[in-house]
């Protein structure tokens, strides 16, 4: 290649590449706007959403630092062109570099473009680090669904009956489950405990319907039928349809969890009398088995 080809050449594709760089960044920008709006227009996406832009945000690092070593290599192929020749080598590796970005950029449009993502994100994310993770065999998880609206009505009727409806978020309509899990927390009215489990559970169920995945793992569908069942005996509690009982008592054998921290205390005998909660001290429990 003469000095004048090399010239333009990589003079050109160091200009290119800057250009490409800018329109990536504006993307990204777009895309992340884009995304954030679907996910408060959706609460349900909210954890493939933030997935996605963790991921997208790794890969622009790894595309700007490709781009980056591209653009010098080509600019140092200029300046050594002008001094008498450049070495084969740099010229395959400004060329090579500047391919890579070029292929890289275009694969990362193509993927932010793609409108399966939220449903391959959710299934990617399905896996054995997720807590109650689904399974391809167990459980289905219709059922995990049927059981997982009980706690959405019991927690809608906690939230309006212990905090009047109270509202922390200016979003007009009905409040996310989110937000009323937080309004819940915020009135002491459930346990820190059974809050994480809730918060888990609504986890496993955003991206068991995203991922379109039919079956669970035994323990999420036993585990969501114990906490509706604790759910309702808190409601039925707090309306004196039930015991709560408290230090001091002798409610008889069961196990018990603490309305403060979701500590559990299992009393063996009905003349076995209820400790303060080994874990916080507090003197208050509700019945859970």
């Amino acid at each position: 290649m003469g000095i004048d080809h090399i010239y333009w050449t990589f003079g050109s594709a160091a200009q290119a590449l800057a250009a490409m760089v800018a329109f990536l960044l504006a993307g990204y920008a777009l895309v992340s706007s884009m995304m954030e709006s679907i996910a408060a227009a959706d609460e349900t996406l909210r954890e493939v959403s933030d997935e996605l832009k963790r991921r997208y945000h790794r890969w622009l690092w790894v595309l700007m630092a490709l781009t980056s070593a591209a653009v010098l290599v080509d600019l140092l192929v200029v300046y050594v062109n002008g001094m008498g020749g450049v070495p084969c080598a740099l010229q395959l590796a400004g060329a090579l570099l500047t391919v890579s970005s070029v292929i890289g950029a275009v694969l990362f449009v193509v993927t932010a473009a793609d409108p399966g993502k939220y449903q391959r994100t959710a299934r990617q994310m399905v896996g054995p680090s997720t807590p109650l993770a689904p399974s391809s065999a167990g459980a289905s998880a219709a059922d995990f669904f049927s059981e997982f609206v009980q706690i959405e009505r019991l927690i809608r009727k906690l939230w309006q009956t212990r905090t009047d409806g109270r509202r922390i978020s200016r979003r007009p309509g009905e409040p996310t489950l989110r937000e009323m899990f937080e309004v819940l927390r915020l009135s002491e009215v459930l346990p820190g405990g059974l809050l994480s489990q809730l918060e888990a559970l609504n986890q496993v169920r955003n991206l068991v319907f995203h991922g379109r995945v039919d079956r669970i793992v035994p323990q999420a569908l036993e585990e969501v039928r114990r906490v509706r069942a604790e759910l309702s005996a808190i409601r039925h509690s707090r309306r004196g349809e039930c015991n709560m009982p408290t230090t001091g008592e002798k409610p008889g054998k069961g196990t018990y969890r603490c309305t403060k921290c979701g500590q559990r205390v299992v009393l063996d005998d009905r003349t076995d009398t209820l400790p303060p909660c080994p874990r916080c001290s507090s003197i208050s429990f509700v019945k859970v088995g």
